[in-house]
């Protein structure tokens, strides 16, 4: 908590009051003796209170345990990973939202219209990160109402936090490198991906200067030009 306070005083001192600064924090880290929903509670508390903390984008899990799949009917259900937690931090900041100074973001695991709105009645936005790496276009579709969900991924990318990084990581180059994503749905679009995945590592392990990019370029799969539909 000390950290984020010293950094955030020295940014408020360097930027306008216009200046939007936030954070994403942990909600809960799912280990014995771990960071829990209390002390995040505590920490979005003083973040507010203190420094005037303009949003708080709520997370979860650590290396040891991602936390970021479905495991759960109850989760399943609620589509949001910490949305249970988000519940028990929300009312510290002020028991409605014009109470709250500081606003309560939630990522993971939103996928159709339906969950986002049940999550909007805890918290004041959503985030749908690996959703936008397939369709960049995906916040303007869903406020306009052209569609109700994103498109899910073939399994086992559909659930599994590791995997379906890496598949965001290369739709995301896709774009930077001017082609559309392609489309995780497709199963052969994925047998391409998996395949330029595989030529991508191996050229990794002798790339000793590292100058290579991070993600695999998946041009196998789809090379059409990025125009946004």
């Amino acid at each position: 908590m000390r950290f984020l306070l010293e950094i955030t005083k020295k940014i408020r001192v360097r930027t306008s009051p216009s200046f939007i600064v936030g954070v994403k924090l942990n909600s809960v880290e799912f280990q014995e003796g771990g960071f829990g929903a209390a002390e995040a509670a505590e920490v979005c508390r003083v973040l507010q209170d203190e420094v005037g903390m303009d949003f708080v984008e709520l997370s979860g899990g650590t290396l040891e345990k991602v936390g970021h799949e479905w495991t759960k009917e109850t989760t399943i259900n609620r589509e949001a990973f910490f949305l249970r937690f988000a519940e028990l931090i929300v009312p510290h900041l002020g028991k409605t939202a014009a109470e709250r100074r500081t606003k309560v973001f939630i990522t993971g695991g939103l996928r159709t219209v339906d969950a986002m709105v049940n999550a909007l009645s805890t918290v004041d936005a959503v985030g749908i990160a690996r959703p936008a790496a397939q369709e960049p276009w995906i916040g303007r579709d869903l406020l306009s109402g052209r569609v109700t969900s994103v498109v899910k991924p073939v399994s086992p990318f559909d659930n599994d936090s590791t995997l379906g990084l890496i598949l965001a990581g290369a739709q995301m180059q896709q774009v930077a490198s001017g082609f559309q994503p392609f489309d995780s749905s497709d199963e052969e679009a994925i047998k391409s991906f998996l395949k330029d995945k595989e030529a991508h590592e191996a050229a990794a392990i002798v790339d000793h200067e590292r100058k290579r990019p991070w993600f695999p370029l998946v041009t196998s799969a789809n090379s059409t030009p990025y125009e946004s539909p």
